[in-house]
């Protein structure tokens, strides 16, 4: 997995302005609501779910209000700390400092469900040793749900043949360079078919679903401010849109989810 790279710097950077910037954004906590609900729909209240890259804690603590039992783990050290200080009083959440690589470490059969937000598979080297590990965390006929970049993304193509820079219009690929907290980290983009491939015979792809395909991203913080309504009337369009096999993938994340088989 990530067993020759270490890119905990860079996210422990990103840890001290992440919940004032982008982690805070309308657009961010829009899509966080969206994969609440489909927690809602796959897991009663009371299932126990683990975070894998929870970065300063926001998903384990609005679901464990909601009811669930959570867990997070994550590579940054800086993030977890974050996470803690956060936590209500009481909780019970744990927060933990564990990279993807060593997942196994962790109990056995232990989870109903197991959640990876914000791309963070997308800095995993080896994405089929990362469902294996999960895999045997999870219980029998548990679900894995992953939020992650593809490698194409309809709106940031677009924003970037506007501004004409081709650079960020095609940045994607199989392999890119994010800035991630003023550092420079790897990250691979994952599609439909790596997804299916990389889970084969570990689980079923039981949903797929485009995020932000034809409405501003995560970064699109200055159009969202300057345009509410035209944004609030193109979310409802992707909502619509979500779904269909051949536009989903254009999202600029996509949320699936795996069932373990």
């Amino acid at each position: 997995m990530n067993d020759h790279r270490d890119d905990s710097e860079a996210f422990n950077k990103y840890a001290r302005t992440f919940d004032k910037t982008v982690g805070n954004s309308p657009v961010v906590r829009g899509l966080r609501q969206r994969v609440y609900d489909e927690i809602r729909r796959l897991l009663p209240n009371g299932g126990s779910i683990l975070d894998i890259n929870c970065g300063t804690g926001t998903d384990c603590i609005a679901l464990q209000e909601m009811g669930y039992r959570t867990r997070g783990v994550d590579l940054s050290s800086e993030m977890i700390q974050s996470a803690r200080r956060k936590a209500p009083l009481g909780s019970g959440i744990g927060f933990d400092v564990l990279p993807f690589h060593r997942l196994d470490e962790m109990e056995a059969n232990a989870f109903d469900l197991v959640l990876s937000n914000n791309s963070g598979l997308n800095c995993a080297d080896d994405l089929r040793a990362v469902l294996t590990a999960v895999h045997g965390r999870l219980r029998t006929d548990a679900h894995f749900i992953g939020v992650l970049m593809p490698p194409f993304s309809l709106w940031e193509t677009t924003v970037g043949l506007a501004r004409r820079d081709l650079h960020h219009a095609f940045r994607r690929g199989k392999k890119g360079v994010a800035n991630i907290g003023g550092t420079p980290v790897v990250v691979r983009y994952y599609g439909e078919s790596d997804l299916r491939r990389a889970a084969s015979g570990l689980y079923r792809v039981e949903r797929v679903l485009g995020f932000n395909i034809i409405s501003p991203s995560p970064n699109s913080t200055d159009f969202v401010e300057r345009h509410p309504n035209l944004c609030r009337v193109l979310a409802e369009a992707d909502d619509a849109i979500s779904r269909i096999p051949l536009i989903r993938r254009w999202g600029d994340q996509i949320l699936v989810v795996w069932r373990k088989i």
